[in-house]
């Protein structure tokens, strides 16, 4: 149905909108969501003052200012290979400066290199520091961080620092802990001294780095203060947070054989307190797989895990299976994929009709009726989806209930189509149920022989008395020489049938 429509179709399932997520691609989900970009990237720019944004009526600087922004701040693969520069950033005719971050939009605008806002100068909060004024709101205390992704260290000023006069700056710093193997303990700055987006309320990004599994004691902490109108800083209130990893991976069913009977789906994950083990066929629901407890904040070990999945609920067949790691902090990680096939029953032939509906000719004319006593032609097409071949496969068409003509077919190989053509002499007027029937004894095991009819009622006309000629709906063909369509200005042959 579509989006704004409210009717139902009668005796339909009723559809209703799903609270879940999805994955789309293309330019109708790629729009909106960096329109939305650019209107938050405007936003900001008018609230702190930017240069881009000082022209009094919009005009070519600003645009080109935000189109500097985005492809400075997109991800571009080197596989994609680059067809051309613009400005210093690579151009491909495909996908463009490549796929837009957010994150690092942001620290083009506030060009920090690192996210953030306006310098400070790297020195932090001057002199004299007392009181705490300056609240961090998220991530929590102590919360877990993951590794690769990116955050906003969030907060806002408290009561004490409504009255102690009017805040003018606050100020920001991110930093990561951590211990290279044989090292000891280093730090790297992720946001310098910067002013965050807002005073009273104030937010600014950070992204934490992706180390190697052998890195050990991986931590972040967040500062932040604020300065009122008479110069005076507040003390730094400090946040630090655990940081560990959500991965997955998928060693079986390697996807190489078929695969039968309850099968082992197996692999290692790490992840943060706790994980579960998501999996899905193709592009349905997710399901539960397993569930692993007692984790610690900062583990960085794989750890196994696995479940049985009973593929004798499903028809043979090829399958995507995915599976994903699902964090105690609810980061998910990317889903692997890994094509599988099934193949429970033994091989055999399953032949059905590919028509959905009899086709009644006469002399290669489609009927929608005819006359008594007419040698008529009854069409159809069959093809056998099984894995094995299906031989001598008698074919029979009735005229309610009573054989009319039959057929047999020598051998349908696996994926083979076959057209079969039945005759049929009408001899008594009115509607007629005819019907096609595949394998009338069954004689040959198949997967479903459920599919093996195909019926329809054909309305049979009685004849005028005495001559009546005429041409037919469709009797009539013309081809030149050529062509089997005229063209202007040639000579065509027109033939016509009359019955």
């Amino acid at each position: 149905q579509h989006a704004e429509s409210s009717g139902i179709i009668p005796g339909s399932e009723v559809n209703r909108a799903k609270d879940d997520y999805t994955q789309k691609s293309g330019s109708s989900m790629s729009t909106p969501a960096v329109a939305g970009l650019v209107a938050i990237m405007l936003e900001i720019g008018q609230e702190r003052n930017m240069a881009f944004m000082g022209e009094s009526d919009p005009g070519i600087e600003r645009y080109e200012a935000i189109r500097s922004f985005l492809a400075s701040g997109s991800e571009f693969r080197e596989e994609w290979g680059a067809d051309k520069t613009f400005e210093g950033q690579s151009w491909d005719t495909k996908y463009g400066f490549g796929i837009i971050d957010g994150g690092e939009v942001a620290k083009e605008m506030f060009g920090t290199g690192g996210g953030g806002g306006n310098q400070t100068g790297g020195d932090g909060p001057g002199s004299p520091q007392e009181g705490h004024w300056v609240e961090i709101e998220s991530p929590a205390r102590w919360a877990s961080l993951v590794q690769g992704e990116t955050y906003s260290l969030r907060g806002n000023i408290d009561e004490d620092g409504e009255d102690n006069g009017t805040i003018e700056e606050v100020v920001a710093y991110v930093e990561i802990e951590f211990r290279e193997p044989g090292k000891p303990t280093s730090k790297r700055t992720l946001v310098d001294w910067s002013n965050p987006i807002g005073i009273m309320n104030w937010t600014i990004p950070f992204w934490v780095p992706e180390y190697p599994d052998d890195y050990t004691d991986i931590s972040v902490c967040a500062f932040a203060a604020a300065r009122n109108d008479i110069g005076r800083w507040s003390n730094n209130t400090e946040f630090c947070y655990f940081v560990g990893k959500v991965n997955i991976t998928l060693e079986a069913p390697s996807g190489t054989g078929e695969l039968e009977g309850t099968v082992l789906v197996s692999g290692q994950f790490q992840s943060i307190i706790n994980a579960t083990i998501e999996w899905r066929l193709d592009k349905e629901d997710w399901q539960f797989g397993s569930f692993y407890d007692g984790l610690w904040n900062d583990d960085y070990r794989w750890h196994s895990w696995s479940f049985n999945w009973d593929t004798t609920l499903l028809k043979d067949d090829e399958y995507r299976l995915s599976v994903r790691v699902v964090s105690a902090v609810g980061v998910v990680s990317e889903e692997i994929r890994r094509i599988v096939r099934i193949d429970n029953i033994d091989p055999m032939p399953d032949l059905l009709f590919v028509s959905k509906s009899i086709s009644v000719q006469e002399f290669g004319i489609p009927m929608q009726e005819s006359y008594v006593n007419n040698f008529l032609e009854v069409r159809a097409t069959i093809r056998n989806t099984g894995d094995q071949a299906a031989s001598d496969v008698a074919v029979i068409l009735e005229e309610w209930g009573e054989r009319r003509d039959e057929y047999l077919i020598t051998n349908i190989d696996s994926g083979e189509y076959v057209e079969v053509v039945l005759y049929w002499n009408p001899p008594v007027a009115g509607e007629a149920l005819i019907s096609i029937s595949l394998d009338p004894l069954n004689s040959i095991e198949e997967l479903d022989d459920s599919n093996n009819e195909l019926s329809g009622v054909f309305n049979v006309l009685p004849r005028p008395e005495g001559v009546d000629l005429a041409i037919r709906p469709g009797a009539i063909s013309a081809s030149t020489i050529s062509s089997p369509i005229p063209r202007p200005g040639e000579s065509a042959v027109v033939i016509s049938r009359v019955d």
